[in-house]
């Protein structure tokens, strides 16, 4: 399929947006029309002499903005949309906004200059995003029939009380008990429902925990590399930064006790290091409490891919094991169930509670009534559960599929860490033998899913580092995905 495309414009707007650009344009004029194969990123970088990593990058960009949707076995389409959708061609010009937001002749609030200032504030590379959804479920492997069912129920039974204007602050009283419940049996937590504080996501979930307890020039260790996501929220709050290096351990608690100034707090994914995978152990955990309660520190715990374990015996959560109220306690249903509920939520200590809830019903206090009860019977109901270990075997399979892949086709060029949960593996490969252009350019052209870790470091990210998704592809697409990159990397 040839495609002709007018790539004129700011030359200062990175090469791929421009693209992107382009794209958005041929699809609002009918150039290309809904349910329209793409050209391989192969072929149209050959028809517009840029690099398949170029085009990779823009498809990327639009399957996240919802231009384009991908199909397995077939290739890439053309979404379809509804008519005077509101046009997003103004995204490409972020660098530009950004520079002139910085410029304005305003009184920037400390926030907003924190924001603007930070390197950390915006994402060098957007697409980025749309990798990481690959690491989420996709639509077969959602309940989808078990959540119409009870969304269904509960759309006929809403009792006009729950209608009214006079909700609590932290969410439904009938979502956090099952919460509760649900985290004493799977996460081992001795926590009551008047701990729990539902939000709209884990991000404003943290944006708020920043917003009560961090002061500009506070220190706030993060675990390097670590979450990127975070890191922004945190440096929007005007704080330091301080970067404490993880190993097959977690994070290395002997480096927190050596800080000349000890942190106000410390954010750690101790059930699944993001994104290199340790759990961290049973030791630096007692290690770590021992640590905050010495300091006075609080540690927010992000419970991040706590519910997929592959062969590993699971511990229980840090919160569990907090006897001092040092730990913030952060997840959401975002990895188990996708877009089907954008609901996170914290588990709070109860010297916390009095502002936090004062706090919270000035900045977030109204909920979907319809949502919060079906996610409730959800889980009393056991179907969340019942999910979680249909698609962690499913996942372990995948995991092994892959493993075997790269261990058949990609030994000595690539070596996968040990993987015990999640939806996604860090590999790393030979950097002496391949560059990350070269690695990349293999795998657009071969379809097989990774993406750099580079984001996730704030100082220099090693070569040669990758997070490989495989939670969404059958065993079959796998080990092809695995055979054809190998081919074309060893070129």
């Amino acid at each position: 399929m040839v495609l002709a495309l007018a790539m004129e414009g700011d030359e200062t707007i990175p090469l791929y947006l421009r693209l992107s650009q382009a794209l958005i344009k041929a699809i609002n004029s009918g150039q290309l029309q809904t349910g329209e194969a793409l050209p391989s990123t192969r072929v149209l970088s050959a028809t517009l002499s840029i690099a398949a990593v170029t085009v990779h990058r823009s498809y990327q960009d639009l399957l996240s903005r919802g231009y384009l949707e991908t199909v397995s076995g077939r290739g890439t389409f053309v979404r379809h949309r509804i008519p005077n959708e509101a046009q997003e061609d103004n995204l490409v010009q972020l660098p530009s906004v950004a520079l002139s937001a910085k410029e304005a002749n305003i009184r920037w609030s400390c926030f907003a200059q924190a924001l603007l200032s930070s390197g950390a504030s915006l994402p060098e590379k957007p697409d980025l995003f749309a990798s990481m959804y690959q690491s989420l479920p996709t639509r077969e492997q959602l309940p989808l029939a078990a959540w119409r069912k009870i969304l269904v129920k509960n759309s006929r039974l809403v009792e006009e009380t729950s209608l009214e204007y006079t909700g609590d602050a932290f969410g439904s009283i009938r979502l956090r008990k099952a919460i509760a419940a649900y985290l004493r049996r799977a996460r081992g937590a001795i926590c009551d429902w008047d701990q729990i504080a539902i939000f709209s996501g884990s991000q404003p979930a943290l944006d708020m925990v920043c917003r009560v307890l961090l002061d500009r020039n506070d220190g706030f260790a993060m675990e390097e590399p670590g979450y990127f996501g975070a890191r922004r929220s945190i440096a929007a709050s005007g704080a330091q930064i301080i970067a404490v290096p993880v190993d097959e351990d977690g994070i290395r608690v002997s480096d927190l006790r050596q800080l000349e100034r000890a942190p106000k707090m410390v954010f750690v994914t101790p059930a699944h290091q993001d994104p290199t995978g340790a759990v961290l152990s049973l030791s630096r955990r007692i290690e770590l409490l021992a640590w905050a309660r010495d300091t006075g520190a609080l540690i927010i715990e992000d419970d991040n891919d706590c519910e997929y374990r592959h062969g590993a015996r699971p511990l229980s959560s840090l919160m569990a094991m907090d006897e001092d109220g040092c730990v913030i306690y952060l997840n959401t249903f975002w990895r188990t169930l996708g877009s089907l509920v954008r609901i996170g939520y914290l588990v709070l200590p109860r010297r916390l509670l009095e502002v936090f809830t004062f706090v919270k019903s000035i900045v977030e206090r109204d909920f979907p009534v319809l949502e919060q009860a079906a996610l409730a019977e959800f889980i009393e109901q056991g179907y969340l559960e019942r999910h979680i270990h249909k698609a962690g075997s499913l996942y372990r399979r995948r995991l092994h599929a892959l493993t075997h892949a790269c261990t058949l086709h990609l030994k000595g060029s690539m070596t996968l860490t040990k993987e015990s949960g999640g939806m996604r593996v860090l590999a790393r490969f030979d950097s002496s033998r391949f560059s990350n252009e070269k690695i990349i350019e293999a795998a657009c052209e071969a379809d097989f899913p990774l993406f750099s870790t580079e984001n996730y470091y704030m100082g220099t990210a090693p070569q040669g580092e990758f997070l490989i998704p495989f939670g969404q592809f059958d065993e079959h697409t796998i080990a092809q995905g695995v055979k054809s990159f190998a081919e074309l990397i060893s070129v």
